[in-house]
């Protein structure tokens, strides 16, 4: 039958044929971030914290106040933090403009996750007088640095928005130092490629180049549960709000969510990366 009706084989193949690849391609992203654990270390007691009814800056995600929260919270064996951030890269084979991401010291040893060459980054990588040092995924490694084994210690040039004395925009060129290749697969903060990261600079005055929101990214103690962090945080708002009177974040506004779920929630919402919670920032 279908030998004497070409046409209507053609359309039976092309509709298995998109049927097959939709629902490859939906099993893929299913398997990737739900079937499949985090390839993280204990990836179940790894939480974000997300706050509601607060602004941008006066919340535990601010840039003044995260370490606040990093530093007197008790149901937390390490706090880390992240941000986005955007660079015109020169001094590789194709110059161009890639998002990057800026994170705290501590973040790849909260996740469990080493580089595959160099080191990590420091404590001190965090001061605002610190030398700019930088962090290459794999992919970038390999794709525009030709996978050299000798590319720590090696300089690339970076493009960014600076403040001026007016509170204009300026462009900056500045050198960051290579220090270290992550291994081949990682991505944070999404499971999308990211090509390269950067110390998050806490210091004050730091956050003029870079959006100052912080989003935090935690690791259980052992035994605590997402409802006494709930209300460990809720306290700990409190507290925030007697010293810095203009932080408005109050009790029951803050609370943790797993990693996982963080991840699962924005690929149900593609075009946000803030997986709802703050839409100002998508």
């Amino acid at each position: 039958m279908l030998a004497h009706r070409p046409s209507f084989a053609v359309l039976v193949v092309v509709i298995l044929a998109v049927g097959i690849a939709a629902n490859t391609a939906l099993f893929s992203v299913v398997n990737a971030v739900i079937l499949r654990p985090l390839p993280y270390e204990d990836p179940q007691r790894l939480v974000t914290v997300w706050e509601k009814g607060a602004r941008w800056d006066e919340g535990f995600e601010a840039r003044a106040h995260f370490p606040f929260l990093r530093e007197n919270n008790e149901v937390f064996e390490a706090v880390g933090g992240w941000c986005r951030c955007f660079f015109y890269v020169d001094g590789i084979d194709r110059p161009q403009e890639v998002h990057g991401c800026e994170v705290t010291a501590n973040l790849f040893s909260l996740l469990g996750v080493s580089p595959a060459l160099g080191r990590g980054f420091l404590p001190e990588d965090e001061r605002l007088e610190s030398p700019h040092v930088v962090i290459l995924s794999d992919a970038f490694w390999r794709d525009h640095l030709g996978e050299s084994p000798d590319v720590l210690g090696k300089n690339l040039a970076f493009t960014v928005r600076m403040p001026s004395a007016t509170g204009e925009k300026v462009l900056k060129r500045e050198n960051y130092t290579i220090v270290g290749v992550m291994p081949a697969g990682f991505s944070f903060p999404s499971t999308r490629s990211m090509p390269l990261w950067t110390p998050l600079i806490l210091s004050e005055g730091a956050g003029g180049r870079q959006p100052m929101l912080i989003f935090p990214v935690a690791r259980l103690k052992k035994g605590v549960t997402q409802e006494r962090a709930d209300a460990d945080l809720g306290v700990l708002a409190g507290r925030l709000r007697q010293i810095a009177p203009k932080a408005k974040v109050e009790a029951g506004q803050v609370g943790v969510t797993r990693l996982l779920d963080q991840m699962v929630e924005g690929h149900r919402r593609l075009p946000c990366c803030c997986s709802g919670r703050r839409a100002s920032c998508c």
